[in-house]
């Protein structure tokens, strides 16, 4: 296998982390306030471990680095390394999401009478009228 099927798995394999890491934070986590986000990292690293170990996927093995890291302890840096990869794509797929979101809001407009008013006096702010 070379370097760019190696990337290229460690890629998809990423993101195949990212999501079942997701899924897991929605069902256990929607709000985001309980469980801190080393705990996400941290089961992302676990996944990518389990998987790498699951499917006996060694990628030192494959771009041919010479290390003492033979079978599983190959394949557990390897798991590091999708977990790693998982982590990252949650960041990108996440500044994505909030960028959408931030696009498609709904705009807010407020007419302010007086344009000496102080903006933290809400009473003296009203909507505006055709």
């Amino acid at each position: 296998m070379g370097t760019g099927e190696v990337v290229a798995m460690v890629t998809v394999l990423g993101l195949v982390v990212t999501k079942l890491v997701d899924t897991v934070r929605n069902a256990v986590d929607p709000g985001g306030m309980r469980v801190p986000k080393v705990a996400w990292n941290l089961l992302a690293f676990a996944v990518g471990i389990f998987m790498a170990v699951v499917y006996d996927i060694n990628v030192l093995h494959e771009l041919g680095v010479d290390t003492a890291l033979k079978a599983l302890g190959g394949e557990i840096v390897t798991g590091f390394i999708i977990g790693s990869a998982g982590s990252g794509w949650h960041e990108v797929l996440d500044l994505f999401s909030s960028a959408s979101k931030d696009h498609f809001a709904p705009a807010r407009t407020v007419v302010v009478e007086d344009a000496r008013v102080e903006p933290s006096t809400v009473e003296n702010v009203r909507p505006a009228t055709k």
